[in-house]
């Protein structure tokens, strides 16, 4: 059978996964300092308004609905998050280059959301090495960075 997805759904749900980035670097910080048991509290949390929020806005919208919902909760967990890694660790999360990262994935999803994409197998192969370049181009990655990249990248390529 074939399902047809509305692009809006795409979008919104690209934009939730995007933003769980910061939720995932949060959950590290946290592993790391020893406070996984706070970020098992907020999953947990998560979990228990998620359903409901499903069960409501899911039959009234349908997949729409529920790429909203998955885009409110990211919201939702990635300020949580980030907050406790603060108040816990002092870490801060806002800086030159997670400003700029968050700008280029914001006008990444403007472009491409203003775009007709006319091959979206093409758009989803290509925008992450856009989106790589652009990290690059801004000035992002630093060179340790691009050091861990390299090595975890050889890791991956079997030698011939």
């Amino acid at each position: 059978t074939h399902v047809s997805v509305q692009p809006e759904v795409v979008k919104l749900l690209a934009l939730g996964f995007y933003l769980k980035i910061f939720s995932w670097m949060a959950e590290r910080v946290l592993i790391v300092e020893k406070i996984a048991r706070l970020n098992a509290i907020i999953n947990v949390s998560l979990s228990i308004v998620t359903l409901p929020l499903f069960l409501i806005v899911v039959p009234k919208l349908g997949l729409l609905g529920a790429a909203f919902s998955v885009l409110v909760v990211a919201i939702v967990e990635v300020v949580f998050k980030i907050t406790l890694v603060y108040r816990n660790t002092n870490i801060h999360f806002v800086s030159k280059e997670t400003i700029k990262t968050v700008f280029l994935g914001i006008l990444m999803y403007i472009i491409f959301n203003s775009a007709i994409v006319i091959d979206f197998n093409s758009f989803l192969v290509y925008s992450p090495f856009l989106y790589l370049a652009g990290i690059i181009f801004l000035g992002c990655l630093k060179k340790h960075d691009l050091t861990i990249l390299t090595r975890r990248f050889k890791e991956q390529v079997p030698e011939e």
